[in-house]
């Protein structure tokens, strides 16, 4: 039986190349090992250094019972297949099927072998949930790593699912004040820079060297070199793609897309979508999931001066069907803005921000706007939001929109202090050597705080 200090789960290539570093950086620390869902992980990880791994591609034909395994580890299939069945359309019986192996296969190694902490970066596909169910059942410490509004940054999640619980801190901190300042100061997005590719148009995502890379490194892996790839289904990303690209398209023809100047003097509520088939939604708040059904909820019981506004997320431009949008501007009360339109401009027109769980109710309070959060999330915790659920929508929402804007900047501050303070300096898939020792102090830091 081998004694794993830290295992790490590999899903892709991109994983394998960031998380080895950090394992050569702790080597002479930490017994490190690694569970993959991809051959090519194999050839990276021996190019570092000699530790244990462990390929679940290799699966044998297995009998299992659906009904005795959500029983055994604590979970419901149906629950746990949505992420990845919504994401690359495939049938709930293929999915359930393949997380069913995966977690047989998990439990085999977790049996065989002493582990004390699995990390792996958040995500709700059946290899992320296969290790964290598996973990969970045999009391391994289980972290996922959540990038921070802080970019840059990440927080820990330690066997749960669930987004951080900051508290409002009075600590102030220059580091925050001046990420804060450039952030409001130049109406920058917070995102993760592993994720920036995503925030360009439809059109120009089809320019991106870097996609063309992946796309042709997965199909020699999977056709010529016949290994074993995880999220092989490489034709769904070019559909989703010209799909969103026709979308986008399509609706700046149409001239669906509208500027500000729509929008102004008016009584405003503003919904930012979020990314469509976001864990942030199918896995957190599967109930909320429908985003165009909450969008004609929210107009229907609008007071009659008032008008919603709704913008595309930047990273999902053309996200939106051509058939749900044109259900959508049959409605004079809805506006769909141009997702160029930075969420700073539309703020500043708006009376009202409702969002699911979106970081652009964070943003808001910044703005001394008030904000509806539908679901909970890393800044709803915090008693600036207004938390309510659509019953509680319906019945309020006239209420809240008379209500006079308070100065909650303040507070807006000392809750970015809170999320700092428990962030840790992480910059996930940046593998220069920097990032990777602050990453591989964060990984120790970790493991000696629990």
């Amino acid at each position: 039986m081998n004694s794993i200090d830290i295992l790490f789960v590999l899903v892709g290539e991109r994983d394998a190349k960031y998380f080895s570093s950090i394992a050569q950086n702790l080597s002479e620390k930490k017994k490190i090992g690694f569970i993959i869902f991809n051959d090519s992980a194999i050839e990276i990880i021996k190019s570092v250094g000699n530790f244990p791994i462990f390929n679940m591609c290799e699966i044998d034909a297995i009998d299992f019972n659906y009904a005795d395994m959500e029983k055994k580890f604590s979970f419901i299939f149906n629950d746990a297949i949505r992420h990845e069945t919504n994401t690359f359309y495939r049938s709930d019986a293929e999915v359930k099927n393949k997380l069913a192996k995966y977690i047989i296969k998990a439990e085999d190694i977790f049996s065989k072998n002493s582990i004390n902490f699995v990390i792996q970066e958040i995500g709700g596909y059946c290899a992320n949930l296969s290790i964290y169910f598996v973990a969970k059942y045999f009391s391994t410490k289980h972290i996922f790593l959540e990038p921070s509004f802080f970019s840059g940054y990440v927080h820990v999640l330690l066997n749960s699912r669930e987004p951080p619980l900051p508290k409002l801190s009075t600590n102030r901190n220059q580091e925050v004040d001046l990420y804060l300042k450039n952030f409001l100061r130049n109406k920058t997005l917070s995102f993760s820079s592993k994720d920036s590719v995503h925030y360009n148009s439809a059109f120009k995502k089809f320019f991106i060297k870097k996609n063309w890379y992946a796309l042709t490194n997965k199909l020699i892996n999977i056709f010529l070199k016949r290994r074993c790839v995880e999220h092989r289904y490489w034709f769904n990303h070019i559909y989703r793609y010209l799909m969103y690209f026709f979308n986008s398209l399509v609706l700046n023809f149409l001239g669906i897309y509208k500027n500000l100047e729509n929008i102004k003097n008016k009584n405003i509520v503003y919904f930012p979508l979020h990314v469509p088939d976001d864990l942030q939604l199918t896995t957190r708040c599967p109930e909320l999931y429908n985003q165009v059904e909450i969008i004609k909820f929210i107009s229907s019981i609008l007071p009659h001066e008032a008008i919603l506004v709704i913008k595309e997320h930047p990273a999902m431009q053309g996200s939106l069907k051509y058939k749900d949008i044109s259900s959508l501007v049959k409605n004079q009360s809805i506006v769909i803005l141009s997702p160029n339109i930075k969420n700073f401009d539309i703020f500043k027109e708006s009376e009202l921000v409702v969002t699911i769980n979106s970081k652009s109710g964070f943003e808001a309070l910044f703005h001394n706007k008030k904000v509806i959060c539908l679901s909970h999330s890393f800044y709803s915790n915090s008693k600036i939001t207004i938390n309510m659920n659509l019953k509680e929508l319906r019945e309020k929402i006239s209420e809240v929109l008379l209500k006079q804007e308070t100065e909650i900047e303040d507070q807006a501050y000392s809750l970015a202090n809170g999320i700092y303070e428990i962030a840790l300096p992480m910059n996930l898939y940046d593998n220069s050597k920097k990032n990777i020792e602050n990453s591989a102090n964060s990984i120790i830091k970790i493991v000696e705080s629990f």
